[in-house]
């Protein structure tokens, strides 16, 4: 940075270090930084059991972001809590958005028969898959397969997912259905062929909500 000039520092955590270099860099050459949130750092659940560790976060992260110029973040969920640790402005740019994607599949032919539930992405240790596959597994018993479907794009944990399935959930082989990662627009043409669908981020029940969108 001394001899190239630097419009901008963008820094982007997990891992937080990041905006302590980007904060320090930014004093020391009178260059604004962004803090991009990809994961929550504080308020994250995995500070939910440790009190001290959470209380120490929360005074680093005030205290590194007092010189941020702007903050952008993943969904309205992060920029809530972000909003309750700086005044800063916080802006909301969603995992892979794409507005022109977006306005030519709104005109898409749409299936009104069968609630589909969608996951994509990386499944991480703290997720509840077990559970939430032993309720659907529950409801598929109860209500039969045909009227709900569980379509699982580009997990990373495959093997232990169709492992449940076969010696845990029988019920949901014919339910659930396992895709390899697939580039954006691809995935966005599936989920709009739907015309109910829940994109779901599975989290800690205590954090779950659900919303039902239709047409």
């Amino acid at each position: 940075m001394k001899h190239n000039k630097v419009d901008a520092i963008i820094a982007t955590g997990d891992p937080f270090v990041l905006f302590h270099f980007a904060s320090k860099l930014s004093e020391k050459f009178n260059t604004p930084w962004i803090a991009d949130y990809r994961d929550p750092w504080s308020f994250g659940v995995g500070m939910k059991n440790f009190f001290l560790q959470k209380r120490w976060n929360q005074f680093l992260e005030k205290r590194i972001l007092r010189n941020v110029s702007e903050i952008t973040t993943v969904n309205n969920l992060f920029h809530r809590k972000i909003q309750n640790i700086t005044k800063r402005p916080v802006h909301v740019l969603p995992n892979g958005y794409d507005p022109d994607i977006i306005d030519e599949l709104n005109s898409s032919k749409k299936r009104s028969d069968v609630l589909t539930i969608s996951f994509i992405g990386t499944m991480y240790e703290w997720h509840p898959i077990k559970i939430f596959l032993r309720e659907l597994n529950n409801f598929v018993t109860q209500n039969g397969e045909n009227s709900i479907r569980l379509n699982l794009y580009g997990i990373n944990n495959q093997e232990y997912v169709q492992s449940l399935i076969e010696t845990k959930f029988c019920d949901l082989k014919n339910v659930v259905s396992i895709f390899p990662r697939l580039p954006n627009e691809v995935v966005l043409k599936e989920a709009s062929k739907v015309i109910c669908c829940y994109c779901l981020t599975i989290m800690p029940l205590s954090a779950l909500r659900f919303t039902i969108t239709s047409d």
